[in-house]
């Protein structure tokens, strides 16, 4: 916070016009882990997901969960986030379960929703507007006017 608030006095470091004119803002949760977003922070969950069969005729509560969950993470975010999440949660992510020797290659089987994912994500281009938090301008009192170094 304190750099976006910096303002060198003699014409230095502008962190407040460095954020207003060059900082991007989106909303992480949906745009980088819209698995997550629709599914939870289970690591399982999302293997299950990478894992399973595409079926044209299966229409059971878990696999139309499945493929809404890769056809928004298609269609209407801008990555999905693979976490290892090593050691900060009770329950291993997705990332940690696929270095696991067991799960070698499950994101990436032929006819699964996984393979669809890698296809869809070198192969299709998203048409829809991307929309940006708009960071707000920092009032005046709150501009720091000081050195980037001084305390």
């Amino acid at each position: 916070m304190r750099l976006t608030w910096l303002q060198e006095p003699h014409g230095g470091f502008d962190g407040v016009g460095y954020w207003v004119s060059k900082v991007l803002l989106w909303d992480a949760l949906p745009e980088n882990l819209p698995a997550e977003n629709a599914i939870g922070f289970y690591g399982e969950d999302l293997l299950k997901v990478f894992a399973m069969k595409l079926d044209p005729n299966e229409r059971d509560a878990e696999y139309k969960k499945a493929e809404d969950v890769v056809w928004k993470m298609l269609a209407q975010s801008v990555l999905q986030k693979i976490t290892h999440g090593k050691g900060l949660t009770h329950s291993l992510h997705c990332g940690t379960l696929l270095d696991m020797p067991e799960n070698e290659g499950k994101d990436a089987e032929p006819g699964t929703f996984g393979e669809l994912l890698r296809y869809g994500s070198v192969h299709f281009e998203q048409t829809r507007e991307m929309e940006y938090i708009v960071a707000p301008v920092v009032e005046a009192e709150v501009i720091i006017r000081k050195g980037v170094l001084e305390p």
